[in-house]
Parts: structure tokens; sequence; C-alpha cells
């Protein structure tokens, strides 16, 4: 629901800057998220390329968001197979060029 809303605050500075990339648009908006609500501001690099249809993911919608996740959780208050979903992450946003700060800045 959250990423409906955000593309729709987003698809009028699209169509106003039709030559930046979905990747760098939404890299800056998670930027300013992030300063807006006092985190830190973060240098932005542009050049990011969207991927084609047969390598992009449907709007809305991270690819199994819980995959590898177990039952309970760690001594640390983890879900079990933490770290399998934050390989899956990594691929999925890797394949987009995006960095761990970036996907942080995205998912957060």
């Amino acid at each position: 629901a959250g990423l409906a809303v955000a593309r729709n605050i987003l698809a009028p500075v699209k169509a106003k800057h039709p030559n930046v990339s979905y990747s760098d648009l939404w890299i800056v908006a998670a930027y300013e998220a992030l300063k807006q609500t006092g985190g830190p501001e973060l240098e932005f690099s542009p050049g990011r390329k969207d991927g084609t249809a047969e390598t992009s993911v449907e709007p809305g919608r991270l690819p199994e968001a819980e995959h590898g996740l177990g039952d309970g959780v760690d001594e640390e208050g983890r879900i079990n197979g933490w770290e399998n979903l934050a390989k899956h992450i990594r691929e999925v946003f890797n394949r987009m060029d995006f960095n761990d700060q970036e996907i942080v800045a995205l998912i957060s």
C-alpha cells in the first residue's frame, strides 16, 4: 500500500523529468525522506539505469518478501533465517545497481 502512495506522489515528478531514471528518482526520494525525518543527509550520485520489462519486478512488489525466513527468533531477537532474506534483498536490488546504503534507504 505504501509504495502505491509513493508512486502516485512521484508520478508528476517523473512526468516533468522523463530523462531521470526511476531508480534515481526513488533514491532521491528516499534520501529526502531520510533527511526530512531527522536522518543523515546523504550525497546523491546519479546515473542508475532502469531495468527492462524482462528484468523488472512487478510494481509495488518485492518478490518473495519473506524469502528464507523461518519460525521463531534467534538469541538477538532476529527472525530465524534473516540472513537468507538479506541475501535475497541484495540480489533483487543489486540487479538494479543499488548498493547496501541505497537498499536500506528504500526499505526502511
